[in-house]
């Protein structure tokens, strides 16, 4: 196995720990229509999730719309409530199955990052001069975690705004498929952007690890003082007899599964990278439905019978693909399946 060079993917790491403060939450993506708050309000809450203040992980018994104060703030004539309305997709689908898919990736990431930097810990005291040994892990992690929880917040604050518009306009403008119509666009476009944020996030996520575990292997190879023709397989076979004395834990899983493979990413199984396709899918086809009714020119009546028909759908797919309580905690517990998390998102990025 073609094994990194210690003094280069030191420079990477600690590239890194400045990157991930001075990046903002995903990639620079086109400015959407919706208000999300100030900057100020966005370091405050970023502070609060590095404190453990605010997070996407919800205790069982915590109510999902009081936790994200998703109380109905659109107001309809004479009190009444339409069951005919984006507001019965929304809160009986959307809401949720966008909670789930950010709540998992919340869970994901700090089941991998707080193994990770216990890891770090155990095995940097055995490895003397180690390039990782110049990583302050106290300043990374952390940094790692705002990164990464702020720019789940980020997309769940866009995309639930950019739904409450669309709420407001059908209340306001019930009759006006072409206001909806952009009002819907928007949705879609908040949860495309979403998604791509998601997706770079997890592309920095990757590259972090991957220095990580690939430095790890270097200074521990590094520490064995092996002559300098040694055999790559000869190699191997001496970190793996050391590896259970100073990485008996999930790091050491990992660097043994790719010790074992190589970094050949086709070795791995690659992970799916649309992870808001619960959401973005239907939502996709209720826009072309919608576009194809606007260029007929309709009435009232038919944006009721459209509307009727995409809640039909929504609960239909709540029916064919109901929404599970989360067991995460039960599943990230196993570090077999989590390590191949990891692999796979190595691999995909």
């Amino acid at each position: 196995m073609q094994l990194p060079r210690g003094k280069n993917f030191a420079i990477v790491l600690l590239f890194l720990t400045v990157f991930h403060t001075t990046t903002k939450s995903g990639t620079d993506a086109e400015e959407l229509s919706v208000d999300v708050g100030t900057e100020e309000e966005v370091i405050a809450e970023d502070d609060e999730i590095s404190t453990g203040k605010a997070s996407l992980v919800l205790d069982d018994n915590e109510d999902i719309d009081s936790a994200f104060n998703n109380e109905d703030d659109v107001p309809e004539e004479n009190d009444e409530c339409s069951r005919i309305s984006p507001k019965e997709i929304f809160h009986n689908e959307i809401h949720l199955r966008l909670l789930h898919a950010l709540d998992e990736m919340s869970h994901f990431v700090e089941a991998v990052l707080i193994r990770i930097e216990s890891a770090l810990n155990t095995l940097l005291p055995h490895v003397q001069e180690s390039p990782i040994g110049n990583l302050r892990v106290e300043d990374l992690f952390p940094e790692v975690r705002r990164f990464l929880h702020g720019t789940m917040r980020d997309v769940y604050d866009v995309v639930r705004a950019s739904w409450r518009d669309l709420i407001r306009t059908h209340v306001a403008e019930a009759s006006d498929a072409s206001q909806q119509l952009n009002a819907l666009r928007i949705v879609r476009d908040a949860q495309i952007q979403g998604e791509e944020k998601i997706k770079a996030s997890l592309m920095e996520l990757s590259v972090t690890l991957r220095a990580i575990i690939l430095n790890s292997i270097y200074v521990l190879q590094e520490s064995l003082k092996l002559p300098e023709h040694t055999e790559p397989k000869e190699a191997a076979a001496q970190i793996n007899q050391k590896l259970p004395k100073v990485a008996p834990n999930f790091l050491g899983t990992l660097m043994m599964k790719i010790i074992e493979k190589g970094e050949n990413r086709d070795a791995y199984k690659k992970l799916l990278t649309n992870t808001l396709r619960y959401i973005t899918g239907p939502v996709n086809k209720m826009y072309e439905q919608l576009e194809d009714l606007n260029k007929a020119g309709p009435s009232t009546e038919n944006l009721q019978i459209y509307w009727k028909s995409m809640i039909e759908e929504s609960h239909l797919r709540l029916i064919e693909d109901p929404i599970e309580p989360p067991k995460y905690e039960i599943v990230y517990q196993n570090e077999e399946y989590l390590a191949g998390l990891v692999l796979g998102l190595m691999a995909t990025f």
